[in-house]
């Protein structure tokens, strides 16, 4: 059972775990979905967070509800599997068997705990699934966030966006667990997940438009260019295979410069954009 959390204390050790991920109050705040804004009032502990609040925190941070607590919560219950076995286990399960096909009771058990245990870290089967989704979006957005850190130039940072999102796509099996109408998600998850994905996409926008102010892009819609950059990185997948000759780096490489070609517009030079298709 996920212990009682003051304001206070909650305000404190969101602080801490926030820190010892080297994140930042704007990160974390984009991971939970979030305005900055609240998360430094929460930090400052002047308003006391809901449960859902601490939850949806926690899940972003990837640990329990109890280890906002303090540092005593523990995170397994009597020597059970921790949150990150569960989540592995469910990632592993969700691809082979599928999400209808695998039980409660099967996670369990690939995780190597009890039913108890892992009711401990979640409510339901429905909550480990948005939870990796979540996280996927996560290392999306941390990917958008280094680029625009990391470099000043447009085409460096839209680079390292396409690399990033490519590498994503190529070792991480839960960007896949999504079928193509969204399946399972739905509700208020489905709302907040396409909110996340739109935000991203119009972070990426963003660059292009950048890009093209500057000189460095020729691309007659931004919009249908980013689309179809994005596209090509998420399908890489597909046909992407660990044992080919090419590694996901190198394969990530060459992808990325390629499309970034095209956005460079190669030998055609520079074409009129329509400023609202990057809107």
């Amino acid at each position: 059972m996920t212990a009682a959390v003051s304001e206070e204390t909650v305000g404190a050790r969101l602080r801490e775990l926030r820190l010892a991920q080297g994140l930042t109050q704007e990160h974390l705040a984009r991971r939970a979905g979030f305005s900055d804004a609240y998360i430094s009032k929460l930090e400052r502990s002047v308003t006391p967070p809901p449960g859902a609040t601490v939850r949806r925190l926690a899940n972003s941070l990837a640990v329990v509800p109890d280890a906002l607590a303090g540092p005593a919560a523990g995170t397994t219950v009597e020597g059970g599997a921790g949150r990150r076995e569960i989540l592995n286990a469910a990632v592993e399960l969700f691809s082979t068997e599928g999400y209808s096909r695998t039980s409660i009771r099967a996670l369990a058990k690939r995780a190597g705990c009890s039913t108890a245990n892992l009711y401990h870290h979640f409510s339901a089967k429905y909550e480990i699934f948005v939870t990796l989704i979540d996280s996927a979006m996560d290392a999306h957005f941390a990917g958008l966030d280094e680029a625009l850190q990391r470099f000043d130039d447009p085409a460096q940072q839209l680079e390292h966006v396409l690399h990033t999102h490519l590498i994503l796509h190529m070792t991480r099996p839960e960007v896949r667990l999504l079928s193509y109408n969204f399946f399972p998600i739905s509700g208020t998850e489905l709302e907040q997940f396409i909110e996340r994905r739109d935000r991203y996409e119009r972070g990426v926008r963003e660059i292009v438009k950048r890009g093209v102010r500057q000189g460095a892009f020729h691309v007659q819609d931004g919009a249908v260019a980013v689309r179809a950059a994005m596209a090509a990185c998420t399908a890489v997948d597909r046909w992407f295979s660990a044992a080919g000759p090419l590694s996901a780096e190198q394969v990530a490489r060459r992808t990325s410069q390629f499309l970034l070609a095209g956005f460079r517009g190669g030998a055609h030079g520079p074409a009129t954009l329509d400023a609202k298709s990057v809107q």
